[in-house]
């Protein structure tokens, strides 16, 4: 196999300002000409074929270590609330299958009303940085709109 490489330089040098009555004072005639050549081979050079000595077991990092929850702490990550308390306990059962055991329904009237919002809640943190990964990651893994927020007021479900 033949690559040809072809360098063609452009320039031209005028003896005055005034382009209209300029001459270039040196013309290129030919151009520079590069060959190389490549040999051709049938073969692909041949890899070793990787040895397997024992299968590993890749394991999901347990959601309790991969979001540092603490036993207390004013906040959490909210992922839903509704009104309906039959719709909030299939949320939390769906939540504790997905592996987050500190899952919790928190209690919410709303002043002046009769109305009652009950909210699902994951976990506890001290941390503000660490419940706004927890957030940003629950919202990326499970596509929901997960948001951190303070506990200090809640009524916890019974």
């Amino acid at each position: 196999m033949k690559i040809v490489l072809i360098f063609i330089p452009v320039f031209c040098v005028f003896s005055s300002l005034n382009c209209s009555n300029s001459k270039p004072k040196k013309e290129l005639t030919s151009s520079p000409v590069i060959e190389l050549s490549i040999p051709e081979t049938s073969e692909m050079p041949s890899l070793p074929t990787p040895e397997i000595h024992e299968e590993i077991e890749i394991k999901p990092i347990p959601v309790t270590e991969k979001y540092n929850f603490a036993k207390n702490g004013s906040l959490s990550v909210q992922v839903n609330s509704f009104q309906n308390p039959k719709r909030i306990e299939s949320e939390l059962e769906l939540w504790k299958k997905r592996g987050f055991k500190n899952a919790y329904v928190a209690i919410f009237p709303v002043q002046n009303s009769d109305q009652v919002f009950y909210r699902v809640r994951l976990g506890k943190f001290k941390s503000k940085t660490k419940a706004t990964f927890a957030a940003e990651e629950v919202t990326k893994e499970y596509n929901v709109t997960a948001w951190v927020d303070n506990t200090k007021s809640e009524i916890p479900a019974q």
